[in-house]
Order: structure tokens, then sequence, then C-alpha cells
């Protein structure tokens, strides 16, 4: 019998008020991307999915899998309070923040 395999997402929309350009809108999301794509223990894909003519407006993807529903859950329930976290010390305010984590399989067409 095999395992099953959970996968969660995390699309988050930020708010960079400050941001004059693409440049110092890339800076701030580049530091977030930073900070969960090298630490090992997340083990995520982070993507940048921002609409290139927003100045100070952008947005990330957050994947990850796991072999547990409760394993993953949890794993993106901290990932939602590392976000709060990295919104109270840079310059940028979340306007959303969603995830969901299924069965990988099980999905409804």
């Amino acid at each position: 019998m095999s395992q099953g395999l959970y996968v969660g997402i995390l699309r988050c929309s930020l708010l960079i008020p400050h941001s004059s350009s693409l440049k110092d809108r890339r800076r701030v999301l580049r530091s977030l991307i930073d900070r969960f794509q090298n630490k090992k223990n997340w083990n995520l894909s982070v993507i940048d999915v921002s609409q290139d003519h927003l100045v100070n407006g952008g947005e990330i993807v957050m994947i990850s899998g796991g072999i547990s529903y409760s394993q993953t859950l949890e794993k993106f329930d901290a990932l939602e309070r590392k976000i709060y976290e990295f919104e109270d010390r840079a310059d940028c305010t979340i306007l959303s923040l969603c995830s969901e984590v299924f069965e990988y399989g099980k999905h409804k067409d």
C-alpha cells in the first residue's frame, strides 16, 4: 500500500508602499523569498508571480509537500506566522494570505 502525498500551496499578496520602482519591489520580495527558500527545514519552492506593471504590489506563491495532512498543515500554519513576522520587520503590508493543503490525486475537477 502506498503512502499518501499531501501538497500545500500558500499565496501571499503584498503592498509595498515605499516602492517607487520595480527594483525596489524586487528587493523586498527577494528578501522574503530568500528567507524561506534558503532554509532547508522548510523544503519549499517559492515563486514570484507579481504582475510586471505593479511597482508597489507583489505576490508570491509557496509550494511544498508532506506525507501526512497534519504535518503539511502544520508547516503552512508556521509559514503564515513567519510571513506575518516578516511583515512587522519589513517595508510591506500583507493584503491577502491564503493557504490550502490537499491530498495529491484526490482533487476535484
